[in-house]
Parts: C-alpha cells; structure tokens; sequence
C-alpha cells in the first residue's frame, strides 16, 4: 500500500473512526468504573489513546502537560467547531472519577451542552487566568466571553497516582463562578 492510499483511507474512513473511539472511550472508563483493576485496564486504555492521537488528532494525557496545558487543550477543543471532537478531547483529559459521575460520553456531551456549560461550546473570547498549585492538586480559572455575556469557570484537576495515568493532570471538575449578584447554593 502506498502512502497516498493510507492517507486516502484514513480521510474516508475519519468519521466512523471517530464514532469507534467514542465507543472506546466509554467502554473502556466504564471499565475502569466498574472496580476493575487499573492495571487490567490499562493495556486498553493505552490502546485508546493511541488511536485518539492518530486517528482523531486528539491530544492524549501525559506527564509533561501542565495544569494550565490540560486547561488549555480542554477548552480550546471544546470552543472548536468540531464539537463532537472537541467533547471527546475534553473526555479524555476526565479523570475516571470525574467521568463516572459525568460520563458516558452521550450524557457528558449532553451536560456540556446544557445552559451551564454551552457557552464553553461557542465564546467569543476565552481566556485561561491564575493556576493555584497545591500539591497534587490544581485550580485554573477561566473567563469566557460569549456575546455581552461574560462567565467564569473554575476547573480543578488532580494529579493521578496510578495507572497508565500516573502522573498526569486530569480534570476532576469544573464550575461555574456565580456572579455575586446570583444566591450560592447553601443561601437558597
């Protein structure tokens, strides 16, 4: 096979390829979730992100990537027009106990979609703000701009232990800020 046959291949068959790794990339968290092993998992999920960074051109977790690179990579994907894309990119950098509560991958796109987060789908001005460190974990603030509508959103992530993940910085969630005019949930 020569190499323009590949490349072809590879443009024809993108979107089923992409549809697939969503598959992986829920079946293989739900493994995960369901008390498996991590290391009975790994060999999967390394398979996974293989493919994710070949195929989908996605950037896969790793140790070198900063609190505010995760961040980064997060919401520039999810402000991408490719927003199935840009959702599976944001579900790859989920920690597994993020994406247990979120996932599978049909009901995290669904939640990012929804009033709270859509405007992370569609700013008209992003802006990546202050990392707190402290130890294993990580705060980053950013502000997005959609329309005159300004919103901010704090996203904390953790440090992985174990696993294929060890080491890398994965998100364990993200908040809306609230404006100070809105009542916080403990005042309702």
């Amino acid at each position: 096979m020569t190499r323009e046959t590949v490349r072809d291949l590879y443009w024809f068959f993108r979107p089923s390829l992409v549809v697939f790794l969503c598959y992986l990339v829920a079946a293989t968290l739900s493994l995960q979730i369901s008390g498996r092993n991590q290391d009975q998992a790994d060999p999967s999920l390394r398979d996974l992100l293989e493919v994710a960074e070949d195929v989908a051109e996605l950037t896969k977790p790793s140790p070198e990537l900063s609190p505010r690179e995760v961040v980064s990579i997060q919401a520039a994907a999810l402000a991408n027009e490719d927003q199935q894309q840009g959702i599976l990119q944001c579900a790859l950098f989920a920690s597994p106990e993020n994406f247990a509560a979120t996932g599978p991958l049909d009901r995290f796109a669904r939640m990012l979609r929804g009033p709270r987060y859509r405007t992370l789908l569609s700013p008209d001005a992003l802006s990546i703000g202050a990392v707190t460190l402290r130890g294993d974990d990580a705060r980053v603030l950013v502000s997005v701009l959609e329309g005159e509508r300004p919103a901010a959103f704090a996203w904390y992530l953790s440090r992985e232990k174990d696993g294929l993940l060890r080491d890398c910085w994965m998100t364990a969630s993200v908040l809306p800020i609230l404006p100070d005019d809105q009542p916080r949930v403990n005042e309702i």
